[in-house]
């Protein structure tokens, strides 16, 4: 009986310290509405002071890239067509996505800058851009014979096919990247499977358990 009093004395202890939660773990919900008459909008990215981007959607159909500042007013980007959508915002302002011109139902990857000028990004291709870091590396893909892997140095450089899995399919994509210009995504492989993947100065290297680098 001693022996059992011991056991449940322990569980009872170790369930009192499973249930306490700090008072500091409390989420707070603020909701982000779309433009003004719109029906629909989602946000895709935020920076650490708040701002964040995304897209909205009217009634007619379509998305528009908007951004919300940091006490969530909502200010709809420049769109030359029907539909258009941001995916990321840097530092200075810099807010990356698609756009999709009038009479062309294909967008391509595109930039705003902090006015909200939009700019095609340099390279004519079909595609996004999915990520921009502080120093306005740019990456996304281009979406033409399948997905390509996309690096631009800037908005006004032509940009740089990434390396794919060897042997695999034309189906790979770039996320995102850090300040120091690792960029993130996935990569199909010959085994016909999609691989997460990072690029960096080295070559490419599969987030796999054996952290194996794979040849550019």
């Amino acid at each position: 009986m001693r022996h059992r009093r011991a056991v449940v004395t322990v569980i009872a202890a170790v369930a009192t310290v499973a249930t306490a939660v700090p008072a500091a773990a409390a989420i707070v919900t603020t909701g982000l509405g779309p433009v003004a008459g719109e029906i629909f909008s989602q946000a895709t990215s935020v920076r650490d002071d708040g701002v964040a981007v995304g897209y909205s959607t009217p009634p007619t159909g379509g998305t528009h890239a908007v951004l919300w500042d940091a006490s969530g007013a909502v200010t709809e980007l420049a769109t030359p067509g029907r539909n258009s959508e941001a995916h990321d915002v840097n530092s200075t302002g810099v807010v990356v996505g698609e756009a999709e011109p009038s009479g062309v139902e294909r967008a391509f990857p595109a930039s705003w800058d902090v006015t909200g000028v939009l700019t095609a990004l340099p390279g004519g291709v079909a595609g996004s851009a999915r990520g921009v870091n502080d120093a306005g590396v740019i990456v996304g893909f281009a979406d033409s014979d399948g997905q390509s892997p996309l690096r631009w140095e800037n908005t006004t450089t032509w940009p740089t096919r990434l390396a794919t899995l060897p042997g695999g399919a034309n189906d790979s994509v770039a996320y995102d990247l850090n300040n120091e210009g690792a960029a993130v995504g996935y990569s199909r492989g010959a085994d016909g499977a999609r691989h997460a993947v990072v690029w960096d100065a080295a070559g490419m290297r599969t987030a796999s358990p054996t952290r194996s680098t794979i040849p550019a």
